[in-house]
């Protein structure tokens, strides 16, 4: 069983202290209540209220703001995956394979598995958010082709490249560093070498040359445009308002025409 849909209200915060999108943004958090896996959690499981935590956290970070907003993304539920799908999924799928999450009708809900496998605890953050970044991509593509892949590098980039810009202005969230928050401090000591890493675990196999070339061009692209794909001259706590929100629209409507251009380029090749 889930808890009921029920929207992050005005005067709940995550570690980050940040807000979602007004319009771009997940309406709805929903954590499991207990798990359907055929005995009841025991007392070293963490409480749907650590879940929903977890979610907001994920929802609020400021780097998948800054992602949501300028991809002119909403999602209707981030929710808590129940185990028992893992389970199936596995069970369907073979190998060992376990499911990390899920998104329905490209937004309308996005699943993800928070918990370990013991269900003692939750995921390493980092490892979320790449599951999260995965699903998000299927809110554009949804087969796992070529383009999907480079959409989701370009995602994990934009997260990369949006808290380092924010360690670098020396922003703090709840007096920590993003980078130590997010967990990422060394992956952005070369967040090319990292978006690889991502993209290939994921996959299970390297980035063909072309697709790395792709994600060459995208970074001297966005790189030109300001030295970050997410968030232009944003600071914390910004309302995307004004000259910053309009260039990171005019920003998203360039890469959306790039993106069908290289659709078309590989329906040709085809």
């Amino acid at each position: 069983r889930r808890a009921a849909d029920t929207a992050g209200g005005a005067d709940e915060v995550s570690v980050w202290c940040t807000s979602q999108d007004a319009e771009h943004k997940f309406c709805r958090f929903e954590p499991c209540t207990w798990q359907s896996f055929g005995t009841r959690p025991s007392s070293t499981t963490p409480h749907a209220f650590e879940a929903r935590k977890l979610l907001l956290r994920l929802a609020t970070d400021p780097a998948v703001v800054g992602i949501m907003r300028e991809r002119r993304y909403r999602v209707g539920t981030l929710a808590e995956m129940d185990p028992i799908d893992d389970r199936l999924a596995e069970k369907m799928e073979g190998g060992g394979k376990r499911l990390l999450g899920y998104n329905t009708n490209h937004g309308m809900s996005i699943h993800v598995r928070l918990r370990t496998m013991d269900l003692r605890g939750f995921e390493a953050y980092p490892s979320l958010v790449d599951t999260l970044l995965h699903e998000l991509a299927h809110n554009e593509v949804g087969p796992h082709n070529d383009l999907f892949w480079h959409l989701f590098a370009q995602l994990k980039a934009d997260y990369l490249r949006h808290h380092a810009r924010l360690a670098q202005s020396g922003a703090l969230f709840s007096g920590a560093s993003p980078l130590q928050l997010a967990g990422v401090a060394e992956q952005v000591s070369d967040v090319r070498a990292a978006v690889l890493g991502t993209v290939a675990r994921d996959r299970m196999a390297p980035l063909p040359p072309a697709q790395e070339a792709l994600l060459d061009g995208y970074f001297s692209l966005t790189e030109r445009r300001g030295g970050n794909a997410v968030g232009g001259a944003e600071r914390q706590g910004d309302s995307g308002e004004g000259a910053s929100h309009a260039s990171a629209r005019a920003l998203a409507a360039e890469r959306a025409e790039a993106r069908r251009l290289q659709q078309q380029q590989q329906q040709q090749q085809q």
